[in-house]
């Protein structure tokens, strides 16, 4: 039997882009030139010339601060920010704050410009394509959860858990619960773990022994639709790591 996934609270994608021009200039100087079997090969050297350094740490700075605000109110998926449409308001002050941070940068600024586009896309909680990435997204995260918990990865639980901030804000109630019900056992199990290895000085081994992936488990589960009577393997409920998938939301060049 095909499984269907849970259908999520209508929301909106954010797709930011803070734009910057100037301030930064490329020098290229051949080093060697020579022709073999392949053809001519050139090997050179390019410099990255920046004219303001501070300048541009503040329009870097005001990228980083838009992805931070944007994702108090949403969810980094692969595809964009997911804000549940309850936090269109959020959304836009949001938008607002940046805008009005930019035009002061761009006034004071000698060298860099920045702009700012911000589409922002509407859909229901019942459209296919978008409820597929967000629990797509959802699942491979709560996988990266199991296993740095399995694991007793103290560094990876504490990343995993910033990564499943206000997934609960567009998920069915009871789906929502288990996710803070698995978020909230990771963040304890971590700090026992932290006591086990570093104040009683347990060997790893043994504090592996004591981990508890039902909650886990559970969250992952919830994610299916189980309006029929049907016997589900969880241990196919297996995803891929997108830590790095959104790394380039905002343009950091």
């Amino acid at each position: 039997m095909t499984l269907s996934i849970r259908q999520i609270a209508p929301c909106i994608l954010v797709i930011p882009k803070v734009g910057c021009k100037g301030g930064i200039r490329t020098e290229r100087e051949d080093i060697d030139k020579f022709n073999d079997s392949n053809g001519e090969t050139v090997i050179w050297k390019t410099t990255k010339i920046i004219a303001d350094p501070e300048e541009h740490k503040e329009s870097r700075k005001l990228r980083r601060d838009l992805k931070k605000k944007l994702l108090n109110v949403g969810l980094l998926t692969s595809i964009g920010i997911v804000v549940s449409h309850e936090n269109l308001d959020k959304v836009k002050e949001v938008q607002l704050e940046i805008e009005e941070e930019i035009k002061e940068f761009n006034e004071y600024s000698e060298f860099v410009t920045m702009s700012l586009k911000m589409p922002v896309f509407h859909f229901t909680g019942d459209n296919e394509a978008a409820v597929s990435v967000v629990v797509d997204d959802l699942k491979d995260t709560l996988t990266q959860m199991k296993i740095a918990v399995e694991n007793v990865d103290l560094k990876g639980i504490k990343n995993v858990v910033k990564r499943l901030k206000n997934y609960e804000t567009v998920l069915p109630e009871d789906a929502a619960k288990r996710v803070i019900e698995a978020v909230e056992s990771a963040k304890a199990q971590a700090k026992e773990f932290r006591k086990k290895l570093q104040k009683e000085g347990q060997a790893l081994e043994e504090v592996r022994k004591t981990v508890d992936l039902n909650p886990i488990n559970l969250a992952r589960l919830a994610l299916i639709d189980d309006s029929e009577d049907i016997e589900v393997d969880i241990s196919e409920l297996q995803g891929q790591d997108i830590v790095n998938r959104m790394e380039n939301i905002l343009d950091e060049s």
